[in-house]
């Protein structure tokens, strides 16, 4: 059976669904746990939603960091969107950076995923670098024209300027 959250994440404008999630804040944890779920079409929106609503390092989702990593790459590509922009939001603890970093070499290096999935994951391992200027080369080295000529124009200049601001 749907909860009121499901009903709303699907049937709701996007105003409406965050005053509802804002007007009852018991059903952040719901929002989460949808999050990181497989139960579509709730699990992409919601993750959606949570983006919009979370702060920066926010505590809620630190403590989900290791099982976001887990399920990353089984999800649908909307949901693999979208978890990887809430982990933009986290500074990830060093006991999982190295995880991630691989996931989004394999996201960026996946010419058939979406430009949008390879920008994310390209500026999750760009954060990564700027903490750790070590990874630069390799970074660079993965900036070939088999990975950037299948982006948008947009998405290139946006990566092309942050390896500008690492070199």
């Amino acid at each position: 059976m749907e909860t009121k959250l499901e009903s709303v994440l699907t049937t709701s404008m996007k105003s409406a669904t965050l005053s509802y999630i804002e007007d009852h804040p018991e059903s952040k944890e719901e929002l989460i746990s949808l999050t990181i779920s497989n139960k579509q079409p709730y699990a992409w929106k919601a993750a959606w939603y949570l983006g919009y609503l979370i702060k920066k390092n926010d505590p809620e989702i630190i403590q989900h960091v290791e099982t976001i990593l887990e399920i990353l790459p089984k999800r649908n590509e909307s949901q693999q969107r979208e978890l990887l922009k809430i982990l933009l939001t986290i500074d990830i603890d060093e006991e999982f950076e190295g995880r991630l970093f691989d996931l989004c070499i394999e996201f960026w290096q996946n010419p058939k995923k979406p430009p949008a999935i390879r920008y994310y994951a390209f500026k999750q391992m760009y954060k990564t670098a700027s903490r750790h200027p070590d990874l630069t080369p390799e970074l660079v080295a993965i900036l070939g024209p088999q990975y950037l000529d299948s982006l948008t124009s947009g998405i290139g200049a946006s990566i092309r300027k942050m390896v500008r601001h690492l070199l």
